[in-house]
């Protein structure tokens, strides 16, 4: 799904979001197109034709942009400096890149697109930039696809081969340079076309979409249902590898609380117990911070035969309910960013087989949505967002990790403009 929507969208937007709706075009502008020269009448009616049934669009692609730089910025800062070497920091750092990537070049080029889409005349930037879009679309949905694999194992399968941390990063490499292979054939098919408006046939704009010497050939077909194929294994796959580690969480959830109800009507008998473990929990929790275990529920068989004291062994109990309750944080906060991302998908790919199938029917949703439809189409851009705001909201030490960068920079702005005595 996050692969095959560039390009599929590209059938979409030649039709509607230039030629839809035309008939809304300032008329006090237009009337002035017989007294102004051919290059200058296509200026006003691109100029118009944006006003009219741009704007929006550009307003929330402006919006995404802002939102996506500063979050996927704040991810990469937090946990390339603060978080130890593991599979969920390098999975964080890997997807905010390419996140960050969407939101610094490719919203502010869609954006162009946009606004020029009857004078884009650069090939190169046309090439390069659709390239970069797919790059970035493709890249994710594959990240996406290789942490669900890797949080089933971690969560359903944790006596099971994992994956180390070296490993991950050979895979996100692997998955970058396929992502490179597959977006760079948008290269090709891509360049600057000759279109002519609707009514007003003596003028013809350029614009960056497929060339027509690839739009009706087996390369274009074939390409779109690659990467369709690709997409929507992808999502199947997301799907069947969370709803398993979603029951796995749940279990285990009834089963945490089960075992508190129990434990808390005997506490009585077990004061000194519990006072062993609260002091070692906060030893641990003033410690410095625990990344998750090599495995969901592994349990060390010869160290537990090994411990013998009583503080000890809760030193051990607590030390390892931190383990799992950071790895379930982790698993679920995955889950929630991953069905983000693709609910962002969604409107975008429904409008797209929607088209595809019957495009009498996309017609008139395009006329009733207005310039709303443009914003459905682009709705895959949601999904370079919202990951940075899913681990604010999940992850408690993400948070809390930038308030102490924060103060951080404070106090070294004031120590070097002499603020602090």
């Amino acid at each position: 799904m996050a692969a095959a929507r560039g390009l599929l969208s590209a059938l979409v937007r030649n039709e509607t979001d230039m030629w839809g709706p035309t008939t809304m075009v300032t008329s006090a502008l237009l009337g002035k197109s017989s007294n102004v020269s051919s290059s200058g009448n296509l200026s006003n009616v691109e100029f118009a034709l944006f006003v009219d049934n741009d704007i929006p669009v550009v307003v929330y692609l402006a919006v995404l942009s802002v939102i996506g730089t500063i979050g996927n910025s704040h991810a990469v800062a937090v946990y390339s400096l603060r978080y130890k070497p593991s599979n969920h920091r390098t999975f964080v750092l890997w997807l905010a890149s390419v996140d960050l990537t969407a939101s610094l070049l490719s919203m502010p080029f869609e954006s162009f697109d946009i606004r020029y889409n009857l004078t884009f005349s650069v090939i190169s930037v046309c090439k390069s930039f659709k390239a970069l879009n797919y790059f970035v679309s493709t890249c994710s949905g594959f990240l996406l696809g290789i942490i669900a694999v890797e949080r089933y194992r971690k969560v359903c399968v944790p006596l099971g081969m994992q994956l180390t941390p070296i490993a991950a990063k050979c895979v996100c490499m692997i998955a970058a340079v396929v992502a490179i292979g597959l977006s760079s054939i948008s290269g090709v098919v891509y360049g600057i076309v000759p279109r002519t408006i609707p009514s007003y046939e003596n003028l013809t704009g350029t614009e960056c979409t497929v060339m027509d010497d690839y739009r009706e050939t087996s390369l274009f077909k074939g390409y779109s249902v690659f990467l369709l194929f690709i997409s929507t294994v992808v999502f199947v796959l997301c799907i069947f590898t969370y709803s398993f580690v979603g029951r796995i969480l749940y279990k285990q959830i009834l089963f945490r609380s089960k075992s508190h109800s129990t434990q808390s009507g005997s506490s009585s008998n077990r004061k000194s117990s519990t006072g062993n473990e609260k002091s070692v929990h906060q030893d641990l929790g003033s410690s410095g911070h625990q990344e998750e275990e090599s495995s969901f529920a592994h349990v060390n068989t010869k160290e537990m035969i090994a411990v013998t004291s009583p503080t000890e062994n809760s030193k051990h109990r607590n030390k390892r309910k931190r383990g799992l309750d950071r790895s379930k944080q982790i698993a679920f906060m995955f889950l929630i960013a991953t069905a983000a991302s693709y609910v962002g998908y969604l409107p975008n790919m429904v409008l797209l087989i929607i088209k595809g199938i019957q495009s009498e029917t996309y017609d008139a949703i395009d006329e009733s949505l207005g310039a709303f439809n443009a914003i459905l189409v682009r709705s895959y851009f949601l999904s370079s967002v919202v990951n940075p705001i899913v681990y604010c909201f999940v992850d408690e030490r993400f948070r809390r990790e930038c308030k102490l960068l924060y103060l951080k920079l404070y106090y070294y702005i004031c120590k070097n403009v002499r603020c602090v005595r």
